[in-house]
């Protein structure tokens, strides 16, 4: 099966009227995909494979170019050269995917690399490696500070990305390995509007205790932390004031009543502009502050859990209406005091509960399969769902 970007190659090589309509249209190639592993490519030299690329760009003329490069660039162009593609084509990119195997940084992004990427506005980079998550090796990495328009990261196990204007950045998405590093990054980066941090990292070594911070602008937060990175979650929470947070999701099922202090002190404190929360199963006490939410996602719900949400949908003392609608797929149902709620349903396989509050619909709460699958797997896949933004 084709891949929409390489509809242009196609019509190259139909017949010379197809070839001729092809070339002349630069809208056909604004969208650039190239895939080092398919075996269009493989046996091409590394020359030949920059001459491809300038001539793709060649053809779209003036027009911004989206690139998205994937899978061994570093093997096929050699670790020293594997980032030369990208500085020829700096100057036309708006959008930039990088979806790559290795650490091509190893040999590229010190100070005197820095290149001008004049309208980049969108970034993603996915560094696929066998092991685990590797914190930073190289120190930091200049390849995209001169980016005057760049407004969203997105960072996945990749090392040394560290020197970006911050301050200009709005949405960010990427990984984080200590307490010290959520606290700084949400410091430095102070118009963000949409921010997910995935949390990796046993302890924060000898950093000083992080200060409490307020951020003025951030309206939508995740927190993702496998395993080991759940205590750093619940030592961030009581450092964040978020006078603007509206949607807040925490996708995990390993915290706890022993945590709950920290997630009902947080709640307390935004629970007069929460609208949006999703959460994994967790202590039902995180529910009783939140007087303005709309619309509630909870996986890997329980019947003790669904039962304790119910009664307190029936609390007469509660500012807002009861529940709609709550449900999930369905294996059996409970029945609850709730007159207004239509049913909670629990499965076996697909443990989610939903609930919309007032009629509210949600543009921005994520699907129960794509929560499902929204952790890290084994091969390097995003917690947040892959690498673009």
């Amino acid at each position: 099966m084709y891949r929409r970007h390489t509809a242009p190659l196609i019509l190259l090589h139909v017949c010379t009227m197809w070839r001729d309509i092809a070339s002349a249209d630069s809208s056909l190639w604004a969208a650039m995909y190239f895939d080092f592993d398919t075996d269009y490519h493989r046996d091409a030299p590394a020359t030949e494979l920059q001459t491809f690329l300038e001539s793709w760009a060649l053809r779209a003329q003036s027009r911004p170019l989206s690139v998205d490069f994937c899978g061994d660039m570093v093997s096929r162009l050699g670790a020293a050269r594997s980032a030369a593609p990208m500085m020829r084509l700096a100057p036309k990119v708006r959008k930039l995917a990088l979806r790559i195997r290795g650490d091509m940084w190893e040999h590229y992004g010190e100070s005197s690399d820095a290149i001008s990427w004049p309208i980049l506005e969108s970034l993603a980079i996915q560094c696929y490696r066998s092991s685990s998550y590797i914190p930073d090796e190289h120190g930091p990495n200049y390849a995209f500070a001169l980016a005057p328009g760049l407004r969203k990261i997105h960072l996945h196990r990749t090392s040394g990305l560290a020197v970006v204007a911050w301050k200009q950045l709005t949405v960010f998405y990427g990984d984080a390995c200590s307490l010290q590093e959520c606290t700084e990054l949400l410091r430095e980066a102070e118009n963000l509007v949409e921010c997910g941090l995935c949390i990796f990292g046993d302890n924060d070594g000898d950093f000083q205790p992080p200060r409490a911070l307020t951020h003025m602008f951030l309206r939508n937060l995740t927190l993702f932390a496998p395993q080991e990175g759940v205590h750093i979650v619940v030592a961030l929470l009581p450092l964040l004031t978020l006078p603007a947070l509206h949607t807040f999701t925490l996708p995990d099922h390993k915290y706890d009543d022993n945590d709950a202090d920290s997630f009902v002190d947080f709640l307390q404190r935004h629970s007069s502009h929460l609208v949006e929360m999703a959460v994994g199963r967790t202590s039902p006490r995180i529910l009783a502050p939140l007087s303005a939410l709309a619309a509630l996602q909870v996986w890997d719900v329980d019947p003790s859990f669904a039962y304790n949400f119910a009664a307190l949908l029936e609390d007469p003392g509660r500012e807002r209406a009861n529940a709609r609608h709550v449900s999930a797929d369905s294996a059996r149902t409970i029945a609850t005091p709730a007159q207004e709620v239509s049913g909670i349903k629990i499965s076996d396989t697909d443990l989610v509960m939903n609930a919309t509050l007032r009629g509210y619909q949600s543009p921005r709460l994520v699907a129960p399969t794509a929560a499902k699958h929204s952790k890290t797997d084994a091969n390097g896949a995003s917690c947040f769902g892959g690498a673009g933004v």
